[in-house]
């Protein structure tokens, strides 16, 4: 007889920040048009987060989510060329800079945070929400 390991279920929490984090990554690809903001490429996309993704407040804000393709993506994590600054310039400009400047002073905070339930619920609905305003602009 052959014993099968059990899959472990994933926690209520752990499933609605995987909700969550998908429908943050599908509201920046639709804002963005499902292509990269800087070479306009639509092959591999990923959302990149602008400022650091510690920083709870600003986790699963769309205004601090940025499509890159694969390639871009890459040069901007390892801040080739300047495509770090290229992207705080498109998020600066897109977002306006004083929510710039206070995004910058929440990551200055870095406060220790725990999600729960209640407040990823509140999450998920306004992401959902974000989504159907692009879909019904569309």
């Amino acid at each position: 007889m052959i014993k099968r390991k059990k899959r472990k279920k994933k926690s209520l929490l752990k499933q609605y920040k995987t909700t969550a984090e998908n429908l943050w990554k599908e509201v920046c690809k639709l804002r963005d048009r499902n292509k990269c903001v800087i070479c306009t490429s639509t092959s591999v996309l990923q959302v990149d987060h602008c400022f650091s993704r510690k920083t709870s407040e600003l986790f699963f804000d769309v205004r601090n989510g940025t499509t890159l393709c694969r390639e871009c993506h890459c040069k901007k994590s390892f801040k080739t060329s300047g495509y770090d600054r290229l992207v705080d310039r498109i998020v600066k400009q897109r977002e306006g800079a004083e929510w710039f400047l206070a995004a910058e002073e929440v990551c200055l905070k870095l406060e220790p945070f725990v999600w729960d339930v209640v407040t990823l619920e509140q999450i998920i609905i306004k992401l959902k929400e974000q989504r159907a305003a692009y879909l019904g602009a569309n």
